[in-house]
């Protein structure tokens, strides 16, 4: 059984959203850099998750370490790779 990461993203997207898509590749690998788990909720799957979320737009990610909130981001599927990296620098320090 693998450890759970303290660091953890959750990731909110539909299978029809293309900047989903394009987005998970950047989101996977600075999320290994920055040692945080990443966790995907689909909203059409779970909409009660993604409304109690307030979730808007997708993709969007909140980042989590332990049980705390650490912020959010919302619509970040056109975001470039040193954005992300400085947003997970933003959240985990």
């Amino acid at each position: 059984m693998s450890k759970t990461p303290d660091r953890i993203v959750k990731k909110f997207y539909a299978d029809w959203c293309s900047p989903c898509k394009a987005f998970t590749p950047k989101l996977e690998q600075v999320a290994e850099e920055f040692d945080a788990g990443i966790i995907n909720v689909n909203i059409e799957e779970h909409p009660e998750e993604a409304r109690a979320m307030n979730v808007r737009s997708i993709p969007s990610i909140f980042f989590y370490e332990g049980d705390e909130l650490k912020g959010y981001r919302m619509s970040v599927g056109s975001t470039t790779i040193h954005n992300l990296r400085t947003t997970f620098e933003e959240m985990y320090g």
